[in-house]
């Protein structure tokens, strides 16, 4: 398979790891990003970030058995993180006492990852009948800066990236699993939220055939002046690696000094 490869220079390298996502074999996906992380690696990046539910999908039905497997695989996502020096991102179900959380993961090389869980569930994709809402925002301290978290339908709340950049958050990050039906909304919504807030945005969404729904892709990197760096490809995958420099951040918070920091 081929994956198609952006550079372009700036600061803090991050990998955007835009991929098909089976929902019927677990095992494809997490090879898939096996290499792709390992690309990550030899490529020098602070991070790599996968889409939402990346390692299983929407078969939510399944929630305790996609667990488990999660289980298995955040010990082996934990290792690489530690011995590679890289921070790896998605989402996942995870447990959380008796409840199942679509979960916003960031491993951190050498310390126990950070996480989110998703505020804003999703009806039609049944997330509101299988797992339970997290009920806080959360910024998190990653190698590239201040990380606001967040996942997919979350996009569609304002309220939530505004209360995080009051928080201190510098950078955006939504993984997402985004249909090609609406992808006109994720590019317009993408580029809202870097411009309501002055801060990076960065989407990664997956694209494809999953389950019965076609996915958009348009996987992106918005700069805090709206600007588009990075977009990738509709209906291809592919794996971009793109340098943000946050000293940008900075500049348009002190400019336009309404911006509450």
């Amino acid at each position: 398979q081929k994956f198609f490869i952006i550079i372009i220079e700036q600061m803090k390298r991050i990998a955007l790891a835009q991929i098909n996502i089976d929902y019927e074999n677990i095992e494809i996906n997490v090879d898939k990003s096996f290499i792709l992380i390992q690309q990550a690696i030899q490529n020098r990046c602070d991070m790599i970030i996968f889409p939402e539910l990346w390692s299983s999908g929407f078969k939510l039905g399944k929630c305790p058995l996609i667990y488990k497997r999660n289980v298995l695989l955040f010990n082996d996502l934990q290792n690489i993180s530690t011995n590679n020096n890289i921070e790896i991102i998605g989402s996942y179900i995870n447990r959380i006492g008796d409840n199942y959380y679509n979960q916003f993961v960031c491993f951190h090389p050498g310390t126990s990852y950070s996480h989110y869980e998703k505020i804003n569930l999703f009806p039609a994709l049944l997330e509101t009948k299988y797992l339970l809402n997290g009920n806080h925002t959360v910024v998190l301290p990653t190698k590239i800066g201040q990380v606001g978290a967040s996942i997919c339908f979350d996009l569609r709340f304002p309220s939530v990236y505004k209360e995080e950049r009051t928080q201190g958050a510098e950078v955006f990050i939504i993984p997402a699993h985004w249909p090609m039906e609406r992808i006109l909304h994720w590019d317009i919504l993408l580029q809202a939220r870097a411009v309501e807030n002055f801060a990076y945005v960065i989407g990664v969404n997956s694209v494809g055939k999953s389950g019965k729904i076609l996915f958009g892709g348009h996987s992106t990197v918005i700069s805090p002046d709206g600007l588009k760096i990075l977009q990738a490809a509709g209906k291809k995958e592919g794996f971009h690696f793109v340098e943000i420099d946050l000293e940008q951040v900075n500049q348009y918070s002190e400019k336009y000094s309404y911006v509450q920091k």
